[in-house]
């Protein structure tokens, strides 16, 4: 697979997963406090996690899309920062 084809697949799968931002903010709110002391904050950025993914999903047309949004959002980088939506 030519690298040229590479950026094309992953430039369309970036534009349709752009739209599930809240994973996206969620996840990052759960990378985050896997660095913190506090089980409490780990756990309730978790639970926010699954309630968010799973409004996306009741609603969702693309389900492939949020798949990919679910999985990159939860590997991304933890330094990354979340966003804006």
């Amino acid at each position: 697979m030519s690298t040229f084809f590479q950026r094309q697949q992953a430039a369309k799968w970036q534009e349709r997963m752009l739209k599930f931002h809240r994973i996206y903010n969620a996840g990052w709110q759960v990378r985050h406090h896997m660095y913190q002391r506090n089980a409490e904050m780990r756990l309730y950025a978790i639970n926010q996690f699954w309630r968010v993914m799973m409004q996306e999903a009741a609603k969702c047309d693309d389900p492939e899309a949020l798949l990919y949004a679910v999985a990159d959002a939860i590997t991304s980088n933890p330094l990354g920062l979340p966003w804006e939506g």
